[in-house]
């Protein structure tokens, strides 16, 4: 994993609105059906990563976990969870992440 590239890549669907951060607009972008991918910090409860997968799987979105801390140092914030809506930023992060 190329986690200063993924940082970056994070940090700029933040500044270019494609990024929402935390549970609840997780949620509301899966449930618009825009979200492309779903990060997940590996420290989030299991309770967190047992319903958005499920979401994920039912909306065929990519979910991925991150190492602890990546998401939190991308975003300047305490967050567990986000959701990318544009492809193109994505597959650019697919590729970081596997």
């Amino acid at each position: 994993m190329l986690e200063d590239k993924l940082k970056g890549m994070i940090g700029l669907a933040r500044r270019a609105g494609r990024l929402g951060c935390g549970s609840v607009a997780v949620e509301k972008c899966l449930n618009s059906g825009k979200c492309t991918l779903v990060l997940i910090d590996e420290a989030a409860s299991a309770n967190t990563l047992e319903a958005f997968t499920k979401q994920s799987r039912f909306a065929n979105v990519p979910i991925r976990l991150l190492p602890q801390g990546l998401l939190e140092k991308s975003l300047g914030e305490y967050r567990m969870c986000a959701a990318v809506s544009d492809e193109n930023f994505s597959k650019q992060m697919l590729k970081y992440i596997d």
